[in-house]
């Protein structure tokens, strides 16, 4: 008896070891080619395709030829593979980054945005949420960009104007107003969803406030109206720059993606979510084939639409 317990008593303990392994914390930071993980439904073996973000539930990683992971555990220390074959969760071997110090701020910032962007479906959800509120109604369209808050005056590219409705023939007139005069400094109609406002710092001046909205040619309804306020300094450029300065001896261990989500998610965090999105904009246009780097850009985005 006092052989079968101890025998029990140790196929415990190595089950529970292997599930503690299994359930740590493991992100992806860095991604390239076909990199797929399996989990365990029931008896069947379940493939997906790996994303940037938290690992969960995976088993196993698969790699295939000429694909990359890079991964960081709850230690901030990194795994990285780059040959193709299975490897067993439980198995991997993380090893500590040369600038611990820089490392951790990178994967704190990093890890904190997926813990608040887990959707991978904020986008759709906003469009179907909007498209079933307007459909067959009057309604005014949703103002999705600029949103509340500070915007980058003097920023060296157009300034853009977004906006949703579910009408594909309406003519549009944005308009924005002066916050203390109440007088229009800018109107233009459009037959899109979506103005690109060149020179933008040539109606918009630095540290003032103002709001805008957007009506429909033909309906009198009460519209949405934003209020946003332009920064002080023409900084956006430079801020940006900073960020990417932050990396020294541990940007061996950090993608380009991975950085670039670490600028929004510190752009964020200090209440600059126009920036972020508009650093976002810059992403999705310097990767356009990337869908990792556009969904993660969208879920920023629309995850603050959805729940304003």
């Amino acid at each position: 008896m006092k052989i079968l317990r101890n025998l029990i008593t140790s196929i415990v303990l190595m089950l529970t070891a292997s599930v503690m392994l299994n359930a740590q914390d493991i992100t992806v930071i860095g991604l390239e080619g076909e990199v797929y993980v399996m989990h365990m439904d029931g008896n069947k073996k379940q493939y997906a395709q790996l994303v940037y973000g938290p690992m969960k539930n995976a088993e196993m990683i698969v790699l295939k030829a000429g694909s990359m992971i890079k991964l960081v555990n709850e230690k901030k220390e990194v795994c990285t593979i780059n040959q193709p074959g299975d490897y067993s969760i439980s198995n991997l071997e993380f090893e500590i980054t040369k600038d611990q110090s820089t490392f951790g701020k990178f994967y704190d910032y990093f890890h904190s945005f997926f813990s608040s962007h887990e959707s991978t479906e904020s986008k759709k959800n906003y469009k179907n949420t909007v498209y079933a509120i307007s459909r067959g109604s009057m309604v005014s369209p949703s103002l999705d960009f600029p949103i509340e808050g500070v915007v980058p005056y003097g920023r060296l590219l157009s300034l853009p104007f977004i906006w949703t409705h579910d009408c594909e023939s309406c003519t549009y007139e944005l308009q924005i107003y002066d916050y203390s005069t109440r007088k229009t400094v800018f109107s233009v109609k459009t037959l899109d969803q979506k103005f690109d406002l060149e020179n933008s710092d040539k109606y918009l001046k630095s540290g003032n406030k103002y709001y805008w909205t957007v009506q429909i040619e033909g309906q009198e309804v009460d519209t949405e109206k934003v209020i946003f306020t332009m920064s002080k300094k023409a900084d956006f450029e430079t801020t940006i720059s900073t960020l990417k300065n932050d990396f020294s001896l541990a940007s061996e261990q950090i993608s380009e993606i991975g950085k670039s989500i670490y600028i929004l998610s510190n752009l964020e965090q200090s209440g600059l979510l126009n920036y972020s999105i508009l650093y976002g904009f810059h992403l999705k246009e310097k990767y356009p084939n990337n869908e990792d780097i556009n969904n993660i850009c969208d879920r920023q985005w629309y995850d603050y639409l959805l729940n304003k």
